[in-house]
């Protein structure tokens, strides 16, 4: 350690505290949000080389790990303007975000979104919850 410093070695800021570690008390709770309190609900038209397309937030939720907590999200999706209610596309977005997006970022969301795959039967896939505990 160098004690000639001004701060005696001790460089940057203090440490944090480890948020992820246990703390002998009671977990706080989140508060409970209404639908619809923390995104704008809207969707949006657009036309992409003489196709008119809708997109709107289909969900949202939140997905990482860390200290400092999850990412907010919100799920996209991409119709057809003549047809609604059957997506084909979809996207992830940052929470809050799509309402202020410009014509040409929807183009490029829609360009890079992911297809919507219905299997035979037209039952999706249950979702799959993989963990460490998966590798045992």
């Amino acid at each position: 350690m160098n004690q000639d410093s001004p701060d005696h070695g001790k460089h940057g800021s203090p440490p944090l505290a480890d948020l992820g570690a246990p703390t002998g008390t009671e977990p706080s709770r989140s508060p409970d949000l209404t639908p619809g309190e923390l995104d704008v609900l809207c969707e949006r038209n657009f036309t992409v080389d003489g196709v008119e397309w809708v997109a709107y937030v289909s969900g949202r939720g939140a997905y990482g790990t860390g200290h400092f907590g999850l990412a907010s999200l919100q799920t996209i999706h991409f119709a057809l303007a003549g047809e609604p209610g059957t997506p084909l596309l979809e996207t992830l977005v940052p929470a809050n975000q799509f309402a202020g997006l410009f014509d040409r970022q929807l183009m490029h969301l829609l360009k890079h979104a992911t297809r919507i795959v219905i299997p035979e039967g037209g039952a999706a896939a249950a979702p799959r919850r993989f963990s460490l505990s998966d590798d045992t």
